[in-house]
């Protein structure tokens, strides 16, 4: 209760702690599938966060497919409505690089 007054003269912070509060007695015991996320106590669906939710196996193989084609990583992200890092991230990971490097002398 100390941090509540210290943000007493705040309103504006007072109010979303105290939301945020609630939040965490309400779930206090709960198992990690009875938890609600803060997108959707918001009315906001849930997004995952790992590609592997967001894209299926095929997806992610025409990625790799399309970037070793010349396909650049600014495009894809467009294309799969993901972060440009995040394409990185995923052809680092599966070691993927384009067909055209590597061949420099």
């Amino acid at each position: 209760m100390g941090v509540l007054a210290h943000y007493s003269n705040r309103p504006d912070l007072l109010d979303e702690l105290t939301t945020v509060q609630h939040r965490l007695s309400t779930n206090a015991g709960k198992t990690d599938s009875e938890r609600r996320s803060v997108a959707s106590e918001a009315g906001q669906p849930s997004r995952p966060y790992r590609v592997t939710d967001r894209l299926t196996a095929q997806e992610i193989d025409a990625l790799i497919a399309c970037y070793q084609a010349g396909t650049s990583a600014r495009d894809l992200a467009e294309r799969y409505g993901l972060g440009q890092t995040t394409i990185k991230q995923l052809l680092r990971e599966r070691k993927v690089r384009r067909k055209d490097q590597g061949n420099a002398a």
